[in-house]
């Protein structure tokens, strides 16, 4: 994937079918990821270092609040 970096977990939020788990990435701890239940590590914990990459065809960004 061409955009990877390192994150820090900070949260799990389950909502039924996936998970929207809050990341510290690039200095901004509330960027979010929305991973499908099926595929989410369950060994995972909050405060864990990962590395995360998408393709630039599944983002969406949106302006701060």
């Amino acid at each position: 994937m061409p955009n990877r970096f390192q994150a820090r977990v900070e949260e799990f939020i389950y909502l039924g079918d996936h998970l929207r788990i809050r990341l510290a990435l690039a200095g901004n701890d509330q960027f979010v990821a929305r991973v499908p239940v099926t595929e989410f590590q369950s060994s995972m914990r909050p405060g864990d270092l990962i590395e995360i990459g998408w393709r630039d065809e599944d983002v969406r960004a949106l302006d701060a609040p």
